[in-house]
């Protein structure tokens, strides 16, 4: 369209021309000619300069803008995942905390706490009748493990030191599961000590069991 305007422009300017309203020379038409050719030549190439200027600073304005675009939407998702493992530490965090807390509870109603003696503790229940095997009711290491031998102490708890037992059900025991089946023999070799020398414990931890769970 905007070339048409030009050319239109041109061809008005040109109906002016005396070639049209009086009598000339024969000369004078090849010079009317040449002039407009020029004429239109001269305003179809400006046009199309003026469209491709137009043209080029639209991309160039709309590649800007992409641009632009695509740096927000890469911000916007980068702050979207950083509050999002914010958020997961933080419920992984919260999980933690539940978890230890639950542990804890546990331990008054172990059968026996097995510690390193500094580095882990492992309190286990075996309960007849209910547990087919000894089963993980807390475990813990360094500072986590001294808070589950003090409440093991509070409760009266036996507290048995064997470090390879108690580094083995740490690593490979899971907490509310029975223990590794590699590691029947020990734990029952122990609790054989444990049945024979804490007996009052296990007579009060019977009706401590009964309250825990009602």
């Amino acid at each position: 369209m905007a070339i048409g305007l030009a050319l239109w422009a041109g061809a008005k300017r040109l109906v002016g021309d005396p070639l049209f309203s009086a009598p000339i020379e024969a000369g004078y038409l090849a010079q009317f000619l040449q002039r407009a050719t020029q004429e239109f030549f001269g305003r179809l190439l400006l046009s199309l300069g003026v469209i491709a200027a137009i043209g080029y600073s639209y991309e160039k304005f709309k590649m800007s803008r992409d641009l632009m675009m695509t740096k927000q939407e890469a911000k916007d998702e980068r702050k979207g995942s950083e509050g999002s493992g914010m958020m997961k530490g933080a419920q992984r965090r919260l999980g933690r905390r539940l978890m230890q807390k639950q542990m804890l509870a546990a331990v008054a109603t172990a059968d026996v706490v097995l510690t390193n003696p500094t580095h882990y503790a492992v309190a286990l229940r075996y309960e007849r009748g209910r547990d087919q095997a000894p089963v993980v009711l807390a475990k813990g290491e360094n500072r986590f493990a001294q808070r589950i031998k003090a409440l093991a102490g509070e409760h009266g708890v036996p507290i048995v030191e064997n470090k390879p037992v108690a580094r083995l059900l740490y690593s490979l025991g899971q907490v509310g599961e029975t223990i590794p089946a590699e590691l029947y023999q020990a734990v029952a070799s122990i609790l054989a000590v444990v049945y024979r020398t804490h007996r009052y414990y296990f007579h009060r931890l019977k009706s401590r069991r009964l309250e825990t769970a009602a």
